[in-house]
């Protein structure tokens, strides 16, 4: 195949099973950089054969995949073996037995979205429920306030049988967030900045309430960020008190009818911070823990090679938007390779009907589809070792984005978007 510079090429990566998926991966980490040297562009499509595909689509080589390989310019192939098939119609059986809610695959190498974006985008978080979820970042939907905390598979089992969990009635940290919020100052920023104050372990097992004036001025996508960090302190929820914007937003979500909970008059506090933010600077955290922070005009210069918006943190649309507005007419810095993974299929497609995808695109930034992808160490866009990146997710711990050896910065999508041009961390647009 003859490679054309300016050109885009359509390829299906078919990872299978077994060691296929690292194989497909490494091939494809080969074409990206190629593609990057050479001046062009890869779409890179997911289709299924073997053991995996017999069970979603009924055949070991289903249509689906035949029609993505024909229209494209090339196929990458993984081992396909029998393995997985097992385990997979246990979850799917278990699912459909207890009349469970699939989020199933949609589309091959496409998931329904991120769990912490997708339940409250379906309309299954309301204001006052109890929620527990084996995942840290269960704490997201406190953003609607709700109580809603992470459990372990033994205390899910629990949940499962019996209906019930123990838990003690955590003590409450008050975040008083006051001022006018400098513009492009985003909640990342925000949470970032708490982080710094009082660490990854500055809230352990008690919960994180917002309050105060700043939280009018966040968009609902906005206060998702707030509460979802909340772990990164330790805490085990991070809770803000329903307002008009949330329940303009469940109301759009859901029919269902909910009671809001609100603290008694005379209820005590842990303690009670205050914060003035209305010159909040971008914070960017250095690795290797999300806590190591610093308003960006105090960060050494850092050359990066890779930067990455997603995730439950940073694919939401008001994500994507602050990404866009920065590409749009811009071209990322030589040696640098974005990556963009809108959280769910509903924000690839928004995204798509406002002409977000077509400026990152243009940008040379690659878009992939939704999940959880580098934040979990998974797929494309994982740092190589002794690579730098910045990352618009949640925690840059040793091995979590990619090598061990790899240095990973924590930033909003905004300064992530301006680091990929720049080809190092920055916030300006007019920096050199």
């Amino acid at each position: 195949m003859k490679l054309v510079r300016n050109r885009y090429y359509r390829i299906v990566a078919i990872p299978g099973e077994g060691i296929g998926p690292e194989v497909v991966e490494a091939s494809l980490k080969v074409l990206q950089q190629v593609a990057k040297l050479e001046g062009f562009t890869l779409q890179i499509d997911y289709g299924w054969l073997g053991a995996t595909a017999l069970e979603k689509f009924g055949s070991y080589f289903p249509q689906a995949t035949v029609e993505l390989c024909n229209g494209s310019d090339g196929i990458v192939f993984g081992a396909v073996t029998q393995g997985g098939l097992l385990e997979l119609r246990k979850h799917v059986q278990f699912a459909q037995e207890q009349g469970c809610h699939l989020f199933d695959i949609v589309s091959p190498g496409e998931a329904a979205g991120i769990c912490h974006v997708l339940l409250p985008e379906k309309g299954f978080v309301r204001p006052g429920m109890i929620i527990a979820g084996t995942d840290s970042h269960t704490c997201t939907y406190g953003a609607l306030g709700a109580f809603s905390t992470g459990v372990g598979t033994t205390d899910m089992a629990n949940i499962y049988a019996m209906g019930d969990m123990w838990i003690r009635v955590p003590p409450t940290l008050v975040f008083e967030l006051t001022g006018t919020l400098p513009p492009y100052i985003s909640a990342k920023d925000i949470i970032l900045f708490i982080l710094g104050q009082i660490s990854c372990a500055g809230a352990a097992g008690k919960v994180m309430e917002f309050r105060g004036s700043i939280l009018s001025q966040l968009p609902f996508d906005e206060r998702l960020t707030l509460a979802n960090m909340a772990v990164e302190c330790g805490a085990i929820c991070g809770l803000i008190v329903p307002d008009e914007t949330t329940r303009n937003y469940v109301k759009s979500r859901s029919n269902e009818e909910f009671a809001e909970i609100l603290a008694d008059p005379d209820a005590e506090y842990k303690k009670v911070y205050q914060f003035d933010l209305s010159h909040l600077e971008p914070q960017v955290a250095r690795p290797p823990k999300p806590d190591q922070v610093v308003p960006i005009s105090q960060l050494e210069e850092v050359s990066i090679t890779k930067a990455f918006i997603g995730s439950c943190t940073g694919g939401k649309l008001y994500d994507l938007a602050q990404a866009a507005e920065v590409l749009q007419g811009r071209q990322l810095a030589d040696g640098v390779n974005l990556f963009i993974v809108p959280a769910s299929i509903e924000i690839r497609g928004q995204a798509q009907e406002l002409g977000y995808l077509d400026i990152f695109a243009q940008a040379g930034a690659q878009i992939l589809k939704p999940g959880c992808g580098a934040c979990i160490n998974s797929g494309i866009g994982v740092l190589d070792k002794e690579e730098t990146g910045v990352y618009a997710t949640n925690r840059n711990f040793k091995g979590r984005s990619g090598d061990p050896t790899a240095k990973n910065y924590l930033a909003s999508p905004r300064t992530v978007a301006i680091s990929a041009i720049k080809g190092k961390i920055s916030h300006s647009l007019s920096e050199r």
